[in-house]
């Protein structure tokens, strides 16, 4: 949809019309992909479930919640529309997929001990 802003330039916006064939990007972090690209059959992980902007999120979240109910078991629903989630690490994949998803990442990101601050932090071995 074509709105004018004042002073007569042209703004593009999906705010009003979204095209059902776009999509909202989603963050699949390095560890939660290599997960879902090789899981290990009767190994579960907790993962960090972010919800997608939307105009009711806190109505995204409980349908999100309802969803990954299905694949495994929502732990808790943390600050910022994030769900802690435990699945099995065949049903990653089938989490990612879900609407409403903006962002997966495993639970070691809320962590910092010994070996750093998480599951993202890469050390330079040079």
């Amino acid at each position: 949809m074509e709105l004018a802003e004042p002073g007569g330039r042209s703004l593009v916006t999906d705010s009003v019309s979204p095209d059902p064939s776009r999509h909202t990007p989603m963050y699949v972090s390095p560890a939660v992909r290599s997960i879902r690209d090789d899981p290990v059959a009767g190994e579960s992980v907790s993962l960090l479930v972010e919800a997608g902007e939307g105009t009711d999120t806190d109505a995204d979240t409980d349908a999100l919640a309802d969803a990954i109910a299905e694949l495994g078991t929502v732990e808790a629903e943390l600050e910022f529309d994030t769900l802690r989630v435990t699945v099995p690490h065949e049903r990653v994949g089938a989490v990612c997929e879900l609407d409403g998803v903006a962002v997966v990442q495993t639970d070691d990101t809320l962590t910092m001990g010994a070996d750093g601050a998480g599951e993202d932090v890469r050390f330079d071995d040079s």
